[in-house]
């Protein structure tokens, strides 16, 4: 558990961005990470992952998170595959 003087919010880098290529170079970086993005610029962060692979992943608002518009990105080609043989 943290203490409120453990973290200083001087000590702690928060950058917001939509570009692409600064998106690329954020997560081809080593270091841990906590990505914070908005289910509307969540393409964004897939389209540019390269490879990488989120650990994990939580969702506010979970009826957002089976609308037709995010269902492939969080659930994958499999959801998409599986969804199209039983629906």
């Amino acid at each position: 558990m943290l203490g409120t003087d453990a973290v200083s919010l001087d000590d702690i880098h928060i950058d917001c961005t939509m570009d692409p290529e600064r998106i690329k170079h954020f997560v081809r970086s080593k270091s841990k990470k906590i990505i914070c993005i908005t289910y509307q610029s969540l393409h964004l962060l897939m389209n540019n992952l390269e490879g990488q692979v989120v650990g994990l992943a939580c969702f506010d608002e979970a009826h957002n998170s089976v609308g037709d518009n995010t269902k492939e990105f969080i659930y994958g080609e499999t959801y998409v595959l599986v969804c199209a043989r039983k629906c």
